[in-house]
Order: structure tokens, then sequence, then C-alpha cells
């Protein structure tokens, strides 16, 4: 149970990350493509 317990606290922080990571692309792909259209008006 302890190592069980120790790797899933190990994941948690990079499972975060990659999150955060994922969340942080594509924000900025949707502001590229949003100010792509804005400039194309």
């Amino acid at each position: 149970m302890g190592i069980g317990d120790e790797r899933y606290r190990s994941n948690v922080p990079i499972d975060w990350s990659f999150t955060f990571f994922f969340c942080f692309s594509f924000v900025q792909l949707a502001r590229a493509d949003f100010s792509r259209q804005v400039s194309a008006y």
C-alpha cells in the first residue's frame, strides 16, 4: 500500500504540469488564430 501511495503521489504533479502545459499551448494557439482573424478584417 505504501509503495502504491508513493507512486500515485509522485504522478500527481506530472499530471498537473502536463494539464497546465496543454491548456497554455491551447490558449496560445487560440489567441494566435483570433489575432489572425482580426487582422484579416
